[in-house]
């Protein structure tokens, strides 16, 4: 969007020379791609590359398509002789994708995620040849490398030319101390009142306050995360000004079969993100999965802020949540990590996450199967739960036609309780773990893994209502389960 662009003036720097110095090899699974920048988890578990100096180069370009902008990367590389490690190598990467880490000179480290390999082997044509395989690793990805700090430029280079004139490397620069350097800024606090040092200084304040802070001219927890009175979190910065950040989606909004457009529904009360990970789309009840491929009825596609569907009839409806936190792109626990599973990835009634390290909170893992939501359990799996063991997931009955797709977040936010038919009060439930937040687009409730929209009319089989912290059904059996996230 254009109002989240930030163009100020920029202190221009350069780095050293750009070659390859060094080129290594991991599983996806061992790199760390949420990061600030990604990293590696385990350093024993690279396969470090010898290469020919003078043979490799990385280049990035984007490229525009119908689904938005990505940057294409490519690393290429030539290792001369024919070796056995070169060959064990491309027998473990020829079905496979792997993170590329790769170190210019100019210092700096960086990885490609979910790399795939190219290569060509030649003997040359002369017996002075050399023979030797060239690589070709390659991979889109919708996000620019992180900003770093270059290595060999404290300062930025002033600009003494006009424009269009390059800086001039002048090699590594002494650090100075804010004390000395004429650009830096004076860091002591104002004066000696505790109410100027927050100014300096951020911090998460333990525990909840006894109050809801006003939209300004709050006096107490100055520069600090809270949670308050409302169960909701919040920032107060030095000048007392709070801003409030929803622990789970934003906007929500529900389509009955007079709102259908053949089988697409619009999108009108907010631009929806492009990453379609932080779009929830439910069709009576059942989670759909977007896809760009040909459509079924377990997911949807989109072109904008249309939506189109396998198939709507008159007894469908649509539920659609998106945004969070402070940005509309923000799920809370869902937002971070995904991953999906079909019959070929199946090992019996297993699946094993490998797109991340999972979160010891099991409560912070939301697996769906065919759309369905399954919730934890310590025992063996029963149709409508799973159970966990480090990284490997457990469930019931995995078939050729089941399909699962798994988020988990190792988030601070978000709320979760689950009860079962001991804990019903006729055919309602009391949330004790936590306040439920006021707005109800920031709670979701699933019954025996169906999603449930809340109403302040007639109740039916697919709603609830609310009172406070009770939450009423239209009807709960000794069968059912509830799942409540917010």
């Amino acid at each position: 969007m254009s109002d989240t662009l930030d163009l100020t003036d920029i202190p221009r720097k350069c780095g050293a020379p750009a070659s390859i110095e060094k080129i290594s090899l991991t599983a996806m699974a061992n790199v760390n791609r949420y990061s600030p920048v990604p990293e590696i988890l385990d350093t024993a578990k690279v396969f470090s590359i010898y290469f020919r100096s003078g043979t490799s180069e990385y280049s990035e370009k984007s490229n525009r398509t119908s689904a938005g902008q990505y940057i294409f990367q490519s690393l290429t590389f030539f290792t001369p002789g024919r070796r056995f490690d070169i060959d064990y190598l491309i027998q473990q990467l020829l079905n496979n994708t792997c993170g590329v880490v790769y170190k210019p000179y100019d210092g700096n480290t960086d990885v490609m995620l979910h790399a795939r390999m190219e290569y060509e082997y030649t003997t040359g044509t002369k017996l002075t040849d050399r023979n030797g395989t060239s690589f070709r690793f390659t991979t889109t990805t919708k996000d620019k490398s992180k900003l770093r700090n270059l290595p060999y430029l404290e300062e930025p280079v002033v600009e003494t030319d006009g424009p269009f004139d390059l800086p001039t490397f002048t090699g590594p620069f002494t650090r100075q101390t804010s004390t000395t350097s004429q650009n830096s800024v004076d860091r002591s606090p104002p004066g000696s009142t505790p109410n100027n040092f927050p100014s300096y200084f951020v911090k998460i304040e333990p525990g909840q306050v006894n109050y809801l802070p006003s939209q300004a001219g709050n006096v107490l927890h100055l520069n600090k995360f809270i949670t308050a009175s409302d169960g909701m979190n919040y920032f107060i910065d030095y000048l007392g000004n709070a801003m409030q950040f929803a622990s789970f989606p934003k906007f929500h909004q529900k389509f009955t079969p007079s709102e259908f457009n053949g089988n697409s529904v619009t999108v009108t009360m907010a631009n929806l993100p492009d990453d379609p990970l932080f779009v929830w789309v439910f069709q009576n009840g059942r989670k759909k999965e977007f896809t760009t491929d040909e459509l079924d009825v377990e997911t949807y596609s989109r072109d904008g802020q249309v939506l189109t569907f396998y198939r709507l009839t008159s007894n469908s409806e649509i539920h659609i949540y998106w945004g969070g936190g402070h940005s509309y792109n923000s799920f809370s626990i869902t937002q971070s990590h995904y991953q999906h599973f079909e019959s070929d990835d199946f090992n019996d009634n297993t699946v094993t996450i490998t797109v991340g390290t999972l979160p010891s909170d099991s409560l912070k893992i939301m697996p769906f199967q065919n759309g369905r939501l399954k919730s934890l359990t310590t025992g063996d799996p029963s149709q409508e739960n799973f159970s966990r063991n480090g990284q490997t997931l457990s469930f019931y009955n995995l078939t050729e036609t089941s399909k699962l797709d798994v988020y988990f977040s190792h988030s601070l936010t978000g709320n979760y309780q689950h009860f079962e038919f001991n804990q019903f009060d006729g055919d309602s439930v009391v949330v004790t773990l936590g306040m439920l937040p006021d707005n109800t687009n920031s709670l979701m409730v699933f019954e025996n893994g169906r999603l449930k929209h809340s109403v302040v009319d007639v109740l039916d089989v697919d709603s609830y209502s609310r009172n406070g912290q009770t939450l009423t059904f239209y009807k709960l059996t000794e069968n059912s389960k509830l799942d409540v996230y917010w």
